[in-house]
């Protein structure tokens, strides 16, 4: 079995020229959100048949940073979805692992259009809290058997309205779910500090009630 590795050893260890292999092999998933002729806008089933696409997956700590410093960052992905999850997992609420959980999720400030100096720095947060939680994430980090509990994590940007963050988890037992979505709690809060424009509360969305049961300040 692979050796769980800190956040700070995924990106020190890189220096060595060694190669660190992960826990679980990872993949990342691009939807690009389509429109039809004439502007309508792509029926959403249509669209993740068609659009969510599995494009890259890795197992070693050197073929993550390969990936991650040759794609374009979330900030510059205006309409889409970015998702990276544990290989054999779709991140769909139809999934078979996944129908049985739910995702902890957050939103993100609405961009802002009339200080570009301003949406530059809140894009800046929004990177460096996605690399937080993907390196959580293949890092193993949820502790003990909770890192089993975890499919992965989304990030929708859009061009218009609010952006989202969420953490997937293919269970709804309350216990687990409240310790995975304090450990999420810890990781947002390391770039979202009290000045910052995000929301203040992230809930957790439980996939077969189709409703909220949870919710944690963030």
């Amino acid at each position: 079995m692979a050796e769980v590795m800190s956040s700070e050893a995924l990106v020190l260890d890189t220096e060595k020229g060694e190669t660190h292999q992960l826990e679980n092999t990872w993949c990342l998933w691009v939807l690009m959100h389509a429109m039809h002729q004439h502007g309508r806008k792509a029926n959403p089933k249509d669209q993740w048949q068609n659009s969510n696409t599995c494009v890259h997956s890795f197992s070693t700590v050197e073929d993550f940073w390969c990936l991650y410093n040759n794609i374009h960052g979330p900030a510059q992905l205006f309409h889409g979805d970015l998702s990276f999850f544990k290989k054999d997992i779709a991140p769909a609420w139809e999934d078979e692992t996944c129908a049985k959980g739910g995702r902890w999720l957050v939103k993100l400030e609405e961009k802002s259009r009339g200080n570009q100096e301003i949406a530059k720095m809140k894009q800046e947060s929004i990177e460096e809290t996605w690399l937080n939680l993907i390196l959580a994430l293949i890092g193993e980090t949820f502790g003990g058997d909770d890192n089993d509990l975890v499919c992965g994590a989304v990030l929708s940007s859009r061009a218009k309205g609010s952006s989202k963050l969420a953490l997937w988890v293919k269970t709804t037992e309350q216990n687990a779910v409240l310790r995975l979505g304090k450990r999420y709690q810890e990781i947002l809060r390391m770039t979202m500090k009290d000045d910052s424009p995000m929301k203040d509360q992230m809930g957790f969305e439980n996939f077969e009630k189709k409703s909220y049961t949870f919710h944690l300040d963030v």
